[in-house]
C-alpha cells in the first residue's frame, strides 16, 4: 500500500503588521493514501488586523492562495498530486 507524505505550509502576511496574529489551529494530516480527499483548515484570530493573504504549499511550491482584495480573491495552481475543488472552499471563512 503506497502512502504519500504531503506537506503543507500555511504562509500567512498581514498587511498592518503581525502584532495582532494568533494561529488558533492548522489542520494538516500527515499522511494520506493517493487519490484520498481531505480538508485542510487554517483558523486565525486577528484581533483587530486585516487579514493580507493566506498561501497554502506543497513541497515548496504554491498550490493556492486567498488574497481578500484581489477580485476573484482565490486563485489556485496547477501542481502535480494537487486536485483542489475551489467549489468546496468556504471563502467566506476567510474574511
Amino acid at each position: 500500500m503506497f502512502r504519500s507524505m504531503i506537506t503543507v505550509f500555511c504562509l500567512l502576511l498581514i498587511a498592518s503588521g503581525s502584532s495582532g496574529l494568533k494561529l488558533m489551529s492548522l489542520d494538516v494530516p500527515t499522511a494520506v493514501m493517493q487519490g484520498d480527499s481531505i480538508w485542510l483548515n487554517c483558523t486565525l484570530d486577528l484581533e483587530s488586523d486585516d487579514l493580507y493573504s493566506v498561501k497554502w504549499y506543497k513541497d515548496d511550491v504554491e498550490f493556492y492562495r486567498h488574497l481578500p482584495r484581489d477580485s476573484p480573491s482565490g486563485q489556485k495552481y496547477d501542481i502535480p498530486g494537487i486536485r483542489l475543488d475551489v467549489s468546496k472552499t468556504p471563502l467566506s471563512k476567510m474574511t
